[in-house]
Protein backbone atom coordinates (compact mmCIF):
# COMPACT_ATOMS: atom_id res chain seq x y z
CA UNK A 1 0.00 0.00 0.00
CA UNK A 2 2.84 2.38 0.74
CA UNK A 3 4.98 1.95 -2.37
CA UNK A 4 3.31 -0.16 -5.08
CA UNK A 5 1.88 1.50 -8.18
CA UNK A 6 -0.69 -1.31 -8.13
CA UNK A 7 -2.04 -0.50 -4.68
CA UNK A 8 -5.63 -0.55 -5.90
CA UNK A 9 -5.12 -3.95 -7.53
CA UNK A 10 -3.68 -5.67 -4.45
CA UNK A 11 -5.66 -3.75 -1.83
CA UNK A 12 -8.93 -2.41 -3.30
CA UNK A 13 -9.83 -0.90 0.09
CA UNK A 14 -6.77 1.38 -0.16
CA UNK A 15 -8.34 3.40 -2.97
CA UNK A 16 -9.43 6.98 -2.36
CA UNK A 17 -12.41 8.48 -4.18
CA UNK A 18 -12.84 12.20 -4.81
CA UNK A 19 -16.00 13.97 -5.93
CA UNK A 20 -17.20 17.51 -6.53
CA UNK A 21 -20.97 17.84 -6.22
CA UNK A 22 -23.28 20.61 -7.37
CA UNK A 23 -25.05 22.21 -4.43
CA UNK A 24 -25.16 20.89 -0.85
CA UNK A 25 -26.19 17.32 -1.73
CA UNK A 26 -25.02 14.34 -3.78
CA UNK A 27 -27.56 14.66 -6.57
CA UNK A 28 -25.23 15.80 -9.35
CA UNK A 29 -21.50 15.26 -9.99
CA UNK A 30 -19.41 18.07 -11.41
CA UNK A 31 -16.13 16.16 -11.23
CA UNK A 32 -14.83 12.89 -9.79
CA UNK A 33 -11.59 10.97 -9.53
CA UNK A 34 -10.46 7.60 -8.19
CA UNK A 35 -6.95 7.51 -6.72
CA UNK A 36 -5.14 4.15 -6.66
CA UNK A 37 -1.55 5.33 -6.25
CA UNK A 38 0.76 4.50 -3.30
CA UNK A 39 -0.48 5.98 -0.05
CA UNK A 40 2.25 8.61 0.18
CA UNK A 41 1.24 9.99 -3.25
CA UNK A 42 -2.46 10.06 -2.49
CA UNK A 43 -2.23 13.16 -0.31
CA UNK A 44 -0.85 15.33 -3.13
CA UNK A 45 -3.33 13.93 -5.65
CA UNK A 46 -6.22 14.87 -3.37
CA UNK A 47 -4.79 18.36 -2.88
CA UNK A 48 -4.60 18.70 -6.67
CA UNK A 49 -8.27 17.71 -6.94
CA UNK A 50 -9.14 20.18 -4.17
CA UNK A 51 -7.37 23.07 -5.91
CA UNK A 52 -9.07 22.27 -9.20
CA UNK A 53 -12.55 22.27 -7.71
CA UNK A 54 -12.77 25.23 -5.34
CA UNK A 55 -12.68 28.91 -6.09
CA UNK A 56 -9.55 30.95 -5.63
CA UNK A 57 -9.60 34.57 -4.65
CA UNK A 58 -7.20 37.15 -3.31
CA UNK A 59 -6.65 38.91 -0.01
CA UNK A 60 -4.92 42.28 0.15
CA UNK A 61 -2.48 42.73 3.04
CA UNK A 62 -0.96 46.21 2.90
CA UNK A 63 0.66 46.50 -0.53
CA UNK A 64 0.71 42.73 -1.09
CA UNK A 65 -1.85 40.58 -2.86
CA UNK A 66 -2.14 37.02 -1.56
CA UNK A 67 -3.86 34.29 -3.61
CA UNK A 68 -5.97 32.00 -1.46
CA UNK A 69 -8.51 29.23 -1.86
CA UNK A 70 -11.94 29.04 -0.21
CA UNK A 71 -10.52 26.69 2.44
CA UNK A 72 -7.02 26.64 3.97
CA UNK A 73 -4.88 24.00 2.29
CA UNK A 74 -3.32 23.15 5.66
CA UNK A 75 -6.68 22.03 7.08
CA UNK A 76 -7.55 20.00 3.98
CA UNK A 77 -4.12 18.35 3.93
CA UNK A 78 -4.31 17.42 7.63
CA UNK A 79 -7.78 15.92 7.23
CA UNK A 80 -6.71 13.78 4.27
CA UNK A 81 -3.40 12.72 5.82
CA UNK A 82 -5.11 11.70 9.05
CA UNK A 83 -7.67 9.68 7.10
CA UNK A 84 -4.99 7.79 5.17
CA UNK A 85 -2.87 7.17 8.27
CA UNK A 86 -5.62 6.14 10.66
CA UNK A 87 -8.39 4.46 8.64
CA UNK A 88 -9.16 0.81 9.33
CA UNK A 89 -7.68 -1.09 6.37
CA UNK A 90 -9.13 -4.36 7.63
CA UNK A 91 -12.55 -3.16 6.44
CA UNK A 92 -12.88 -4.34 2.85
CA UNK A 93 -15.37 -2.87 0.42
CA UNK A 94 -14.98 0.65 1.83
CA UNK A 95 -12.62 3.42 0.85
CA UNK A 96 -11.83 6.98 1.90
CA UNK A 97 -14.21 9.55 0.40
CA UNK A 98 -13.17 13.14 -0.28
CA UNK A 99 -16.26 15.17 -1.19
CA UNK A 100 -16.56 18.87 -2.06
CA UNK A 101 -19.98 20.53 -1.83
CA UNK A 102 -20.96 24.17 -2.31
CA UNK A 103 -20.93 24.80 1.44
CA UNK A 104 -18.43 22.27 2.84
CA UNK A 105 -15.75 19.62 2.36
CA UNK A 106 -16.20 16.15 3.86
CA UNK A 107 -13.47 13.56 4.41
CA UNK A 108 -14.92 10.19 5.42
CA UNK A 109 -12.77 7.22 6.40
CA UNK A 110 -13.70 3.64 7.36
CA UNK A 111 -13.28 2.75 11.01
CA UNK A 112 -14.30 4.44 14.24
CA UNK A 113 -11.72 6.27 16.36
CA UNK A 114 -9.04 3.80 17.54
CA UNK A 115 -8.43 2.68 21.11
CA UNK A 116 -9.98 4.81 23.81
CA UNK A 117 -9.88 7.97 21.71
CA UNK A 118 -13.08 10.03 21.67
CA UNK A 119 -14.13 13.15 19.79
CA UNK A 120 -13.83 15.22 22.98
CA UNK A 121 -10.16 14.22 23.23
CA UNK A 122 -9.29 15.35 19.70
CA UNK A 123 -6.92 18.28 19.38
CA UNK A 124 -5.52 18.23 22.93
CA UNK A 125 -2.31 16.36 22.16
CA UNK A 126 -3.66 12.83 22.67
CA UNK A 127 -2.83 10.43 19.84
CA UNK A 128 -3.84 6.82 19.27
CA UNK A 129 -2.13 5.28 16.23
CA UNK A 130 -3.95 2.43 14.46
CA UNK A 131 -1.48 1.81 11.60
CA UNK A 132 1.98 2.16 13.13
CA UNK A 133 4.02 1.30 10.04
CA UNK A 134 2.12 3.73 7.81
CA UNK A 135 2.27 6.42 10.48
CA UNK A 136 6.03 5.96 10.99
CA UNK A 137 6.76 6.17 7.25
CA UNK A 138 4.58 9.26 6.85
CA UNK A 139 6.39 10.84 9.78
CA UNK A 140 9.84 10.05 8.35
CA UNK A 141 8.78 11.45 4.96
CA UNK A 142 7.64 14.70 6.60
CA UNK A 143 3.98 14.18 5.69
CA UNK A 144 3.00 14.45 9.35
CA UNK A 145 4.56 16.44 12.15
CA UNK A 146 4.31 15.79 15.88
CA UNK A 147 1.63 13.22 16.70
CA UNK A 148 -1.53 14.54 18.29
CA UNK A 149 -1.26 18.03 16.76
CA UNK A 150 -3.06 17.55 13.41
CA UNK A 151 -6.51 18.43 14.74
CA UNK A 152 -5.09 21.51 16.45
CA UNK A 153 -3.53 22.66 13.15
CA UNK A 154 -6.84 22.11 11.35
CA UNK A 155 -8.67 24.28 13.88
CA UNK A 156 -5.98 26.95 13.80
CA UNK A 157 -5.95 27.11 10.00
CA UNK A 158 -9.75 27.39 9.76
CA UNK A 159 -9.67 30.18 12.35
CA UNK A 160 -7.05 32.07 10.36
CA UNK A 161 -9.35 31.85 7.31
CA UNK A 162 -12.23 33.28 9.35
CA UNK A 163 -14.17 30.00 9.17
CA UNK A 164 -15.82 28.02 11.94
CA UNK A 165 -13.96 25.11 13.51
CA UNK A 166 -13.89 21.71 11.77
CA UNK A 167 -16.68 19.35 12.72
CA UNK A 168 -15.93 15.74 13.69
CA UNK A 169 -18.48 12.92 13.59
CA UNK A 170 -18.51 9.20 14.29
CA UNK A 171 -21.23 7.63 12.18
CA UNK A 172 -21.44 3.89 12.72
CA UNK A 173 -18.13 2.41 11.63
CA UNK A 174 -16.96 5.59 9.89
CA UNK A 175 -15.23 8.79 10.99
CA UNK A 176 -15.95 12.07 9.23
CA UNK A 177 -14.26 15.47 9.18
CA UNK A 178 -16.33 18.39 7.87
CA UNK A 179 -14.81 21.74 6.90
CA UNK A 180 -17.69 24.24 6.67
CA UNK A 181 -17.52 27.37 4.53
CA UNK A 182 -19.20 29.25 7.35
CA UNK A 183 -17.81 32.58 8.65
CA UNK A 184 -16.71 32.43 12.26
CA UNK A 185 -16.81 36.06 13.25
CA UNK A 186 -18.57 39.26 12.38
CA UNK A 187 -17.01 42.27 10.74
CA UNK A 188 -18.29 45.58 9.45
CA UNK A 189 -18.35 47.31 12.83
CA UNK A 190 -20.04 44.58 14.88
CA UNK A 191 -18.12 43.07 17.74
CA UNK A 192 -18.79 40.23 20.16
CA UNK A 193 -18.77 40.60 23.95
CA UNK A 194 -15.31 39.54 25.05
CA UNK A 195 -16.56 36.75 27.33
CA UNK A 196 -18.47 34.80 24.66
CA UNK A 197 -16.98 31.42 23.81
CA UNK A 198 -16.36 30.45 20.19
CA UNK A 199 -19.56 28.38 19.94
CA UNK A 200 -21.63 31.34 21.10
CA UNK A 201 -19.88 33.61 18.61
CA UNK A 202 -20.80 31.23 15.77
CA UNK A 203 -24.44 31.06 16.92
CA UNK A 204 -24.72 34.82 17.33
CA UNK A 205 -23.10 35.47 13.96
CA UNK A 206 -25.55 33.07 12.31
CA UNK A 207 -28.46 34.96 13.85
CA UNK A 208 -27.01 38.28 12.66
CA UNK A 209 -26.35 37.00 9.16
CA UNK A 210 -29.64 35.10 8.66
CA UNK A 211 -31.96 37.07 10.91
CA UNK A 212 -32.68 34.00 13.02
CA UNK A 213 -31.18 30.74 14.25
CA UNK A 214 -32.86 27.53 15.42
CA UNK A 215 -31.58 24.80 17.71
CA UNK A 216 -31.17 22.26 14.85
CA UNK A 217 -29.21 24.85 12.85
CA UNK A 218 -27.05 25.50 15.89
CA UNK A 219 -26.34 21.77 16.27
CA UNK A 220 -25.09 21.67 12.67
CA UNK A 221 -23.03 24.82 13.01
CA UNK A 222 -21.10 23.91 16.17
CA UNK A 223 -21.43 20.12 16.15
CA UNK A 224 -22.78 19.91 19.69
CA UNK A 225 -25.80 18.18 21.25
CA UNK A 226 -29.34 19.58 21.35
CA UNK A 227 -29.02 20.23 25.09
CA UNK A 228 -25.69 22.04 24.74
CA UNK A 229 -26.94 24.26 21.92
CA UNK A 230 -30.11 25.15 23.84
CA UNK A 231 -28.02 26.10 26.85
CA UNK A 232 -25.75 28.35 24.79
CA UNK A 233 -28.70 30.01 23.03
CA UNK A 234 -30.47 30.53 26.36
CA UNK A 235 -27.35 32.24 27.72
CA UNK A 236 -27.27 34.57 24.71
CA UNK A 237 -30.93 35.35 25.37
CA UNK A 238 -30.26 36.14 29.03
CA UNK A 239 -27.47 38.50 27.94
CA UNK A 240 -29.98 40.43 25.83
CA UNK A 241 -28.33 39.45 22.53
CA UNK A 242 -31.07 37.13 21.24
CA UNK A 243 -34.82 36.82 21.83
CA UNK A 244 -37.01 33.73 21.52
CA UNK A 245 -39.89 33.86 19.03
CA UNK A 246 -42.48 31.09 19.21
CA UNK A 247 -45.80 30.12 20.76
CA UNK A 248 -43.99 28.27 23.56
CA UNK A 249 -40.54 26.95 24.43
CA UNK A 250 -41.60 23.61 22.96
CA UNK A 251 -42.76 25.13 19.67
CA UNK A 252 -40.81 23.25 16.92
CA UNK A 253 -41.18 26.25 14.59
CA UNK A 254 -39.68 28.64 17.13
CA UNK A 255 -36.37 30.40 16.66
CA UNK A 256 -34.00 32.96 18.18
CA UNK A 257 -33.63 36.34 16.51
CA UNK A 258 -31.06 39.10 17.20
CA UNK A 259 -31.92 41.99 19.46
CA UNK A 260 -31.28 45.53 18.22
CA UNK A 261 -29.97 46.75 14.86
CA UNK A 262 -27.87 44.23 12.96
CA UNK A 263 -26.27 45.80 9.87
CA UNK A 264 -25.06 43.38 7.21
CA UNK A 265 -21.75 41.72 8.10
CA UNK A 266 -18.91 41.39 5.66
CA UNK A 267 -17.62 37.80 5.75
CA UNK A 268 -14.21 36.64 4.60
Amino acid sequence: MLFSDKTGEYYPQAKLKCARFKGPGMGEFLDQKEIVSPLYKQVEEVIGFFKGNVRRGAKIEGIYREERYEYPEVAVREAVTNAICHRDYSISGSDIKFAIFDDRIEVTSPGALPGGLTITKLGIGISEIRNRVIARIFNEMGLVEQWGTGIYRMREAMGEWGLIEPEFREQGNFFKVILWKEPARAEGGRTFPVDLDQDQQVLLFAAWERGRVTTPEGMRLIGKSDRTVQKKLKDLEERGLLRWTGQSRQDPTGYYEPVGPTPKATSK
